[in-house]
């Protein structure tokens, strides 16, 4: 059965970019990575955007960090762009982005390999319960309203 309050939507991003880890103090080798970003988000059913709305703002949000030595990037020139980091980093403006557009951020995941992945969840976060009430809260007032509309027939 299909969820009627809400929908889930997956995104998948590649961000292809050169770091170095420093560990015990000594840096390690410079060396790239494609990283895979996984993005899943919710809108309210009733709600539609077009795919690319989303795909342009975070392709735009992420590309100052494309081809680059992520070293040499803010925030990453002051904190080390371990692939948590880089999540962790990421996460907030890109639940804003999100959040501006009509959605819900539910979960970040970034993978350094196939095998290799972290990942930020918020379904525990009050915004999101909030977005689960409102959105059910909605989703009645429609029942509602449809059989009102079916009575006064």
């Amino acid at each position: 059965m299909s969820n009627q309050i809400f929908r889930e939507y997956r995104f998948k991003f590649y961000l292809n970019a050169l770091h170095y880890i420093v560990f015990n103090g000594q840096r390690g080798q410079e060396h790239p990575h494609t990283w895979e970003i996984t993005i899943d988000i919710m809108i309210n059913k009733r709600t539609f955007i077009e795919f690319r709305t989303f795909e342009e703002k975070i392709e735009n949000f992420l590309e100052p960090y494309q081809d680059m030595l992520l070293n040499e990037v803010p925030p990453f020139d002051v904190i080390i762009p371990t692939l948590e980091n880089i999540v962790d980093q990421f996460a907030d403006p890109l639940s804003e982005i999100i959040h501006n557009l009509g959605a819900r951020l539910i979960r970040i995941e970034g993978k350094e390999t196939p095998t290799r992945g972290y990942i930020v969840d918020f379904t525990e976060s009050d915004e999101y319960m909030n977005d689960i009430n409102d959105f059910s809260k909605s989703a009645v007032m429609d029942i509602m309203d449809l059989v009102i509309d079916e009575c006064l027939r």
